[in-house]
């Protein structure tokens, strides 16, 4: 995503480029440099772009963690070589959002994600899926931090943007933004529900097929509290 840091000066238009995932999955990668794919258009045609990702220097973590859920957030330390056009991180929901869209149990959501590793076709896009708010209530987010859904979580969905499109009844794009909602961080099992699993038969210890959704804003609130933005930090347009 584009965000604006006060303290880093750039031209109209331009933004701080930040990767956020789950933290767990930087967590999870050996190594100091992870492998994203970028795409770079000619034409209509796609073409896939590996881009060494520097996560971690000297043994020790280039990302921000956020210190209650599992959000982090990393910067490149070089820059792409292609040009992106991101989403801007004023289009993370807030509290405010929630009661304006008047978002409740039942709304369909978006999720990108690669399941498995799977991508959707040689270009390297993730694969969209929906699956529906689970749960209730969904604010005040600082005392409901994450929210769940009705959708399976395969490796490869955590750190996955959860969001919202504003469609009227015709299914036609309406409003100005695509909300950015939530994070995916992990599957929900029963286990984690039950106190006493010496009630449970083993073979009902599975997922329920629920997703556990970490609110966006506090991506936002990361970054707000990030007084000066680490390594070298490339401009990009995010309009």
């Amino acid at each position: 995503m584009g965000h604006d840091f006060p303290e880093i000066p750039h031209l109209p238009g331009q933004s701080t480029l930040v990767f956020f995932t789950a933290a767990h999955v930087l967590e999870g990668i050996k190594g100091d440099y992870a492998t994203l794919f970028l795409r770079e258009k000619t034409g209509k045609v796609y073409k896939k772009i590996p881009y060494d990702l520097q996560i971690r220097y000297k043994d020790k973590p280039l990302w921000i963690k956020h210190p209650e859920v599992d959000i982090a957030a990393i910067f490149p330390q070089k820059p792409l070589g292609i040009d992106l056009n991101v989403p801007s991180t004023v289009n993370i929901a807030t509290d405010e959002i929630f009661e304006t869209r008047q978002l409740i149990t039942g709304d369909k959501l978006f999720v990108l994600g690669y399941p498995f590793g799977i991508e959707a076709n040689n270009a390297g896009f993730p694969i969209l899926r929906t699956g529906t708010i689970a749960s209730h209530p969904l604010s005040p987010i600082k005392d409901y931090k994450t929210f769940l859904m009705n959708f399976d979580v395969f490796g490869g969905n955590s750190g996955g943007p959860v969001f919202m499109q504003n469609r009227d009844s015709y299914g036609d794009i309406t409003g100005d933004h695509n909300y950015i909602v939530g994070i995916v961080i992990e599957n929900w099992y029963i286990t984690k529900q039950v106190k006493d699993l010496e009630k449970i038969n083993p073979m009902d210890q599975k997922e329920l097929g629920l997703a556990v959704v970490v609110h966006a804003q506090y991506m936002k609130e990361l970054l707000q509290n990030i007084k000066v933005a680490p390594g070298q930090r490339p401009v990009l347009n995010s309009k």
